[in-house]
């Protein structure tokens, strides 16, 4: 049923059938939140990821335009690099649309388009050398419907009633065959390739694409098999299911957060749903589980040309963007933010797959969006308090929109208030009385508790982030 419902979407829906899936995990037994994840690299726990689609992503759309920009992304504080397809894609039926991404014709090869083998060493090692690590894009489940595998290994590929390939059987995606994940030799031939990726150039993991597509066996074994070749390989799954984080993955996206963000935004939902996604997550995910945080404009159409946003959707997108650095996880839950390239100059929608036009970096509000990424990108990197610091929600007198939490680490102390409301907010929180807060964002402004409250006001869409002080300020 599972490899029916993926032949007969989009890849725009495919995205939505993983949150589906991610949001569907309430029906895994909550034995699992007493088990524990399995151990992952220390340097994974303080990472930001940043995702380039490297065709669009400079003017010259290969490997070499990216490392021009290795100290901007420094600046946001990346330090894991998330290359998307650098294979050679298959031909698209629909010859006015560019090639699909995900659409791989060898699995073993580079895009010439996008470098040669000693590009991407070269990129590797420069990448390293700057403290970054690099994880590619991996499609396990399908190929494009020319790949050469075709021909040669039809054994590898779900078939119809005729015997012939089985493709996507939906317009936009028709130029993907799938592939049989059940097979030994399809697996096999795809776990090689991955092997192929880390210990000819080092590669320091996947992710992986149409994770649901191939059974949970084969990404343990892909698990382990990559770590007798390297001490800390990651995998990071395109789905999100609690038991995913056992044996093979280490780390899921929580799409299912960013949806009801955006479902509180719209109106649609109060604030205290997202209270109630992060204690789901807290019970159905084992212990140390690491979940990606994002912005999620991508899942909503991953074919969508970027477009800069409007007024209103650019406030939106900065508060999306706090919470995406900042909101942790109940209990021993730790998140990850990840960034889309694109998004920190304010696009509406990141550098997705089927356009290759080159992004558009220069717009009316770009400054203010590079300005917050960097304080957002240097808050998480120089302070562990917004990577291991226990997180409390905070009441407040307008909680069916606004959603406060404290994070706290060490002796360290800091607020975080969010109004996701399109309505000015003018109330109070309930805070320890008799202090002072720092304004991280603002740092010439302060506010005071007294009596236990604090007075706040927030335009719409709003938000702040504070630093408890003494009574002097300090």
């Amino acid at each position: 049923m599972r490899l029916i419902v993926l032949t007969i979407v989009s890849l725009i829906a495919f995205a939505s059938i993983f949150f589906v899936i991610a949001r569907g995990f309430a029906k895994t037994p909550s034995k699992l939140a007493h088990e524990t994840a399995m151990q992952s690299p220390e340097w994974l726990k303080k990472a930001i990821i940043y995702k380039i689609f490297i065709r669009n992503y400079t003017e010259e759309g290969n490997l070499n335009a990216i490392i021009k920009r290795f100290s901007e992304l420094k600046q946001y504080g990346t330090t894991v690099i998330c290359l998307s397809s650098i294979f050679p894609c298959g031909e698209p039926n629909d010859k006015s649309m560019a090639k699909n991404p995900y659409a791989i014709s060898d699995f073993r090869k580079i895009s010439p388009d996008i470098g040669s083998e000693e590009d991407l060493r070269n990129f590797i090692k420069e990448a390293h050398q700057e403290g970054f690590k690099v994880i590619l894009d991996f499609v396990a489940g399908a190929t494009a419907l020319d790949s050469s595998l075709c021909a040669s290994h039809p054994e590898f590929y779900k078939k119809d009633k005729e015997g012939k390939i089985q493709p996507f059987a939906n317009e936009v995606i028709s130029d993907m065959a799938m592939l049989d994940m059940e097979n030994p030799a399809t697996q096999a031939y795809l776990l090689d390739s991955m092997k192929y990726w880390v210990s000819e150039f080092g590669i320091d993991g996947f992710n992986c694409i149409l994770t649901e597509a191939a059974p949970l066996s084969f990404w343990e074994q892909a698990n382990k098999a990559l770590h007798e070749i390297s001490k800390e390989p990651i995998l990071f799954a395109d789905g999100g299911q609690p038991n995913y984080h056992l044996h093979a993955f280490s780390l899921t996206p929580s799409r299912s957060m960013s949806e009801v963000i955006s479902d509180v935004i719209s109106g649609e939902k109060k604030a205290g749903l997202l209270e109630s996604a992060l204690e789901t997550e807290m019970k159905y995910f084992p212990q140390n589980s690491l979940r990606v945080r994002f912005n999620n404009g991508y899942m909503l159409n991953p074919f969508a040309a970027p477009k800069h946003t409007d007024a209103v959707c650019s406030k939106i997108a900065k508060l999306k963007a706090v919470l995406t650095f900042t909101l942790g996880g109940f209990g021993s839950i730790r998140a990850i933010p990840m960034i889309y390239g694109g998004e920190e100059v304010g696009l509406s929608l990141p550098a997705m797959a089927r356009t290759e036009q080159p992004l558009q970096w220069e717009s009316p509000c770009q400054r203010e969006f590079q300005d917050l990424y960097r304080k957002l990108g240097f808050l998480r990197n120089t302070d562990p308090l917004f990577i291991y610091g226990k997180m409390v929600l905070v009441k407040n007198s307008k909680e069916e929109s606004v959603f406060a939490f404290t994070r706290e680490y060490k002796g360290k102390k800091a607020l975080v208030v969010v109004n996701l409301s399109g309505t000015d907010f003018a109330g109070f929180l309930k805070v320890e009385p008799a202090r002072i807060l720092n304004d991280y964002l603002e740092p010439d402004k302060q506010n005071t508790t007294k009596d236990g409250n604090m007075k706040l006001t927030l335009p719409p869409f709003g938000y702040k982030i504070y630093f408890f002080g003494d009574a002097s300020g300090n």
